[in-house]
């Protein structure tokens, strides 16, 4: 079995780019550190979800309290398959693609001694070979870490600017922003897009009260408003992560 797969981002601010993620575990965030830097998007948590390897078969974690969604529903862990679609924050959305598969173990080849010298002159010929395709690849990287900075200095620069409560928190008045720049981007019904937000108020309210048997419903007619869904919209995950923080009996 396979032990690595493909990530392509089909929608965020880093478009197109595709990486190869490999066990024992994959770490996908927006801080520098991470096998998958995903910044530009104040959603995304330093770490947000890991990807690790069981059995040969890869899982989904998600690591933040903002949550992780695959194929248009929050998950806390589940298994990963190619054609799946993980989406983090407001703006990423990821492709899972099969990987490549890992070669077969080598094995000894019973022989007479000349023919053992000629197979290891053989591979180190081989090895020889691999070394002079790999290193122009590892110079290749070098702008892309450069790359990497200069996203790290765009974000901390936006994040200076923005208007966030005292500990970085995301307000309602932020998912509210988001669900109107994500409706206006992607050409969303305005009576619709104004139905989602008048039931985002009327959720606050139930909660402040904590009347959360009533917020719960809000949150569940609000995630029924546009047909198709949008799973990927910032009111979207917003309200299925509220759902997953309570029950309707509480």
């Amino acid at each position: 079995m396979s032990r690595s797969i493909k990530l392509v981002i089909r929608k965020g601010p880093n478009k197109g780019k595709e990486v190869v993620a490999r066990g024992p575990r994959f770490t996908l965030g927006r801080d520098a550190g991470a096998d998958l830097v995903l910044d530009g998007d104040q959603f995304v948590s330093r770490v947000h979800a890991e990807i690790v390897w069981s059995d040969g078969a890869p899982r989904l974690k998600n690591l933040s309290d903002n949550g992780t969604v695959l194929n248009g529903g929050t998950v806390t862990e589940t298994a990963l398959k190619p054609g799946d679609e993980i989406s983090v924050g407001t703006h990423y959305v990821i492709g899972v693609e099969a990987g490549e598969e890992a070669p077969e173990p080598t094995r000894p080849v019973k022989t007479d001694r000349g023919a053992r010298i000629k197979q290891t002159e053989t591979n180190k010929t081989a090895k020889a070979d691999k070394a002079a395709t790999v290193a122009p690849t590892k110079k290749a990287l070098s702008p892309l870490i450069v790359l990497y900075l200069v996203g790290i200095v765009v974000l901390f620069v936006v994040l200076g600017v923005m208007k966030l409560t005292k500990k970085g928190e995301v307000t309602l008045a932020d998912i509210k922003q988001q669900e109107v720049e994500f409706a206006t981007e992607y050409q969303l019904d305005g009576d619709d897009t104004q139905h989602v937000l008048r039931l985002l108020d009327l959720a606050a309210v139930h909660e402040s009260r904590k009347d959360w048997a009533s917020a719960y419903e809000v949150y569940r007619e609000l995630l029924s408003i546009r047909r198709p869904p949008e799973p990927y919209a910032p009111a979207y995950i917003y309200a299925a992560n509220r759902m997953a923080s309570m029950t309707p009996e509480q």
